[in-house]
């Protein structure tokens, strides 16, 4: 079934001219029978040749390479800092971060530190001293008596 469509483009009754104006006039098309060459005073031409320049000194032409980013070079800045609580209590954070010298004092007078906790093993972090059961223990044993046998014949 066939759709239902215009079968032909509107005809405009505007003259070529008449659409070539409106064509520049949408596009901004500088037109050059607007102003005529006879018309421009060498002045004019100075201001233009001025206003152009003034154009190019303001926006300069940047050249980048999108592979090389431009970077900016690295300058120190000692804030913010992160300090750190060694031994939190109930509801209190393990880390904050300081934006001024100030704070940094108030923190470090209450206790927290500028390094963090070092980190704990699995047995520190339980309280448990690692153990074998009886057969791992026999055979770690076996394993020790092994290795501090000097090798006969070799």
């Amino acid at each position: 079934m066939p759709i239902n469509e215009s079968s032909g483009q509107l005809r405009s009754n505007l003259t070529r001219e008449q659409r070539r104006q409106a064509e520049a006039a949408i596009y901004g098309v500088y037109m050059p029978d607007q102003l005529s060459q006879h018309e421009i005073t060498p002045d004019d031409i100075e201001r233009m040749r001025a206003l152009v320049a003034q154009h190019d000194r303001m926006a300069g032409i940047r050249e980048f390479d999108l592979n090389r980013p431009v970077v900016e070079p690295y300058s120190y800045r000692p804030f913010p800092k992160m300090l750190y609580n060694h031994q939190p209590k109930a509801g209190e954070p393990k880390t904050t971060v300081v934006d001024t010298e100030e704070q940094m004092e108030k923190l470090t007078a209450k206790g927290w530190k500028k390094e963090p906790p070092k980190p704990e093993t699995a047995e520190e972090s339980h309280g448990l001293e690692p153990r074998l059961d009886a057969k791992s223990a026999a055979e770690a044993e076996e394993m020790d008596r092994r290795l501090k046998e000097k090798p006969k014949g070799k």
